[in-house]
């Protein structure tokens, strides 16, 4: 409570009204958005948190051996069964109007619709998951957590998205383009590109 703030909980509670779950999308290894889980599971949130998978041994050196997260954990692989398994049970987790938390990864190569332009360059968001969310028809609401110059974590949570694919994620992308551009120091994939921004 003393160093994590939620800004905008409001549109989350809003959304989760409809008893349809609400899914919270993140840039990807942008920021600290992996205390987004934590945090809101400690303001009773039933939350679910996306990711590439992590080894028993990684989960134990992060939170302890005997630490009870209390998130579902959705580790999803490139295999096709893989993601029909993890499709299931986002959508099992929406019908009991849990909280869904996803960092899409982004990719040079891609949809026009999907692209972020930063300093220059563009890269692309995965269309693969704005599918899902489309498929899911829940609220999908942008999240981002921020460090403030004090040392402090903002969340900040803002309105759905349009429920349309392709605006969904235009309109993600260019919200993702404007945080990258305002907070280049949580960026950390593409930390590069910020410094050698006045070559190009």
């Amino acid at each position: 409570k003393d160093w994590i703030a939620v800004e905008g909980e409001s549109h989350l509670a809003k959304a989760l009204q409809a008893g349809k779950g609400a899914i919270l999308i993140s840039c990807h290894n942008f920021g600290f958005s992996k205390l987004v889980a934590p945090a809101l599971t400690l303001r009773g949130y039933h939350m679910h948190r996306g990711g590439g998978g992590k080894k028993d041994g990684r989960r134990i050196s992060r939170w302890g051996k005997d630490y009870q997260i209390g998130w579902k954990y959705l580790n999803y692989r490139d295999e096709y069964w893989r993601r029909l398994q993890i499709l299931k049970t986002i959508q099992a987790a929406l019908r009991a109007n849990d909280v869904i938390h996803i960092s899409p990864r982004a990719y040079l190569e891609g949809d026009t619709d999907m692209a972020v332009e930063f300093f220059g360059y563009k890269y692309h968001l995965d269309a693969r998951w704005f599918r899902v969310f489309q498929m899911c028809r829940a609220p999908v609401l942008p999240c981002f957590a921020i460090a403030t110059t004090d040392g402090r974590i903002d969340i900040e949570i803002h309105p759905p998205l349009p429920a349309g694919m392709r605006e969904m994620a235009k309109q993600f992308a260019r919200m993702e383009g404007e945080y990258l551009k305002k907070f280049p120091e949580m960026g950390r994939v593409w930390k590069d590109v910020y410094l050698k921004r006045e070559k190009f």
